[in-house]
């Protein structure tokens, strides 16, 4: 969840983080009760389940849901400064200070003429959107050696191991061989070799390119191993 417009994001567990140790239970047990129909319950000091209609001796019926307590309304509560006429720093102040902000905030951040820019300082330093994306892509994405196997053949344009080009010297042909076998398994050793991939190369006129150094073409000296090639 977040606002790219606002640079800011957060994922459920970084809220469960939060407030595990003020609700004294784990992380991990609270991250699933910050989405779906569940509430805390503060006179049992628990996780109870809430009713949507409201009612019926669930015992949550009159709990707001947790996501709701606990993710959303601290947000909506900081999206008020953007109403004529509200106290920037008595709104924001009180999360500046309960979540430790200040050293990651400008000076008189909270004094910004308008409103909206020092909303925007202090979610971005309590929900940076570059950590919740990142935190997502690690957690989810496969890491390189587990990707390797499916990546190789996209990469290579074929399945590792297979024959090299015609007129290929056999020299050449083993180091391909070579590279390709390490890429299929992400090998990282000091002695696997440096492979550096290319996703997107834009052909361009050879006299599109920067000329080289003492007012040489795009041909002469350090330019003519980058215009190799790339003539249309």
């Amino acid at each position: 969840f977040g606002s790219a417009a606002d640079g800011w994001a957060f994922r459920l567990d970084q809220f469960a983080e939060m407030y595990a140790e003020k609700l004294g239970c784990k992380p991990e047990a609270l991250v699933r009760g910050l989405w779906g129909d569940w509430a805390y319950s503060p006179k049992d000091k628990r996780v109870v389940r809430s009713s949507r209609r409201g009612g019926g001796g669930s015992g949550g019926s009159k709990l707001k849901p947790m996501f709701v307590q606990f993710a959303l309304e601290p947000i909506w509560k900081a999206y008020s400064v953007c109403d004529a006429g509200e106290d920037v720093a008595g709104v924001l102040g009180p999360i500046v200070r309960s979540r430790g902000l200040g050293p990651l905030l400008a000076p008189r951040a909270l004094e910004h003429p308008d409103p909206r820019q020092a909303l925007r300082s202090v979610l971005r330093a309590w929900l940076p959107l570059s950590e919740a994306v990142l935190g997502m892509a690690a957690a989810r994405l496969p890491s390189p050696p587990a990707a390797a196997p499916s990546r190789a053949p996209r990469l290579l344009g074929g399945p590792p191991g297979g024959p090299p080009p015609p007129g290929m010297p056999e020299v050449a042909a083993r180091e391909l061989a070579r590279v390709e076998s390490c890429i299929a398994r992400s090998d990282s050793s000091p002695s696997a070799p440096l492979v550096i991939y290319v996703s997107k190369m834009v052909a361009v006129p050879r006299g599109l390119l920067p000329r080289g150094v003492g007012g040489g073409g795009a041909g002469e000296g350090s330019a003519q191993g980058a215009a190799g090639g790339a003539d249309e």
